[in-house]
């Protein structure tokens, strides 16, 4: 009974937000369900796969979803600018000062630095931190086993973690005990004493792609260092890529221009 016409009715529900819902999870947590059109996106892109496994092991004769137009994801990346991120430390250098847990600050200026995803630095623990040879042993992540390089910066937040103690998780809570939590919490406070309010965490790590390609790292370099499986997946930030060419090509046409005006001579 599964064909195109249901599946793209269901992509259009999906889109208009018409299976958005609101359903508790926990005796605080709430699961907010929003729908529109990138989610629309992402679950024909699922159903599809699901569906083509089903062709694979002999359950269906073919894909039904195949064909059928995706509507266009929502472009949602955010760079901060030097500025922007100039704010951003200010911000949490006056919270960390009125008294902000420590575990969540280190978090977010963890994020900032190394461009890894929120989990990974959130559920960090000591095992996973190398710092003889520098580099964080990440053994699972969202594309796998996963090393991070620990720059400068990071390692004196890891030396003054490493207080707290040398077992268990990186970011405690106040038990000690388990992973710190607060830091989606945090992040609305510290984002709107910055003026960031449009800011999430996830663009931390596209921040620092951002910053990498302005330093003249390729796209190669950016996705080793975010831990990406393929290129294809790095090469979102092409048009930054882009602008940093032109800017350098427009500094060497000045100079060469200079050097063809007569009023130079």
């Amino acid at each position: 009974d599964l064909n195109a016409s249901v599946i793209e009715g269901f992509r259009d529900a999906v889109a208009r937000g018409d299976t958005q819902q609101r359903t508790k999870t926990k005796p605080r947590g709430v699961r907010n369900v929003t729908g529109g059109e990138g989610t629309a996106t992402r679950t024909l892109r699922l159903l599809s796969s699901v569906l083509s496994f089903g062709v694979r092991e002999g359950a269906l004769t073919a894909n039904p979803a195949i064909g059928i137009e995706k509507t266009p994801d929502q472009s949602l990346e955010r760079f901060l600018s030097p500025e922007e991120m100039r704010r951003l430390g200010e911000a949490l250098a006056a919270a960390e000062s009125n008294g902000a847990p420590p575990a969540g600050i280190a978090i977010i200026r963890m994020l900032a630095l190394s461009g890894a995803r929120k989990g990974e630095i959130e559920q960090l623990s000591w095992r996973e931190v190398d710092l003889r040879t520098g580099f964080l042993r990440l053994a699972t992540s969202k594309t796998g086993a996963k090393l991070i390089p620990i720059t400068g910066p990071m390692r004196a937040i890891l030396e003054t973690r490493a207080e707290y103690g040398r077992d268990g998780y990186v970011f405690t809570d106040q038990t000690g005990d388990a992973f710190y939590q607060g830091t989606p919490k945090l992040w609305v406070r510290v984002r709107k004493a910055a003026n960031l309010e449009d800011v999430r965490l996830h663009d931390l790590r596209h921040s620092a792609a951002s910053f990498g390609l302005a330093g003249g790292l390729g796209l190669e370099v950016i996705g080793k260092l975010l831990g990406h499986a393929d290129i294809k997946t790095t090469r979102r930030y092409a048009h930054l890529s882009d602008g940093h060419v032109r800017a350098a090509a427009e500094s060497m046409a000045d100079g060469i221009a200079d050097l063809l005006s007569p009023a130079s001579r």
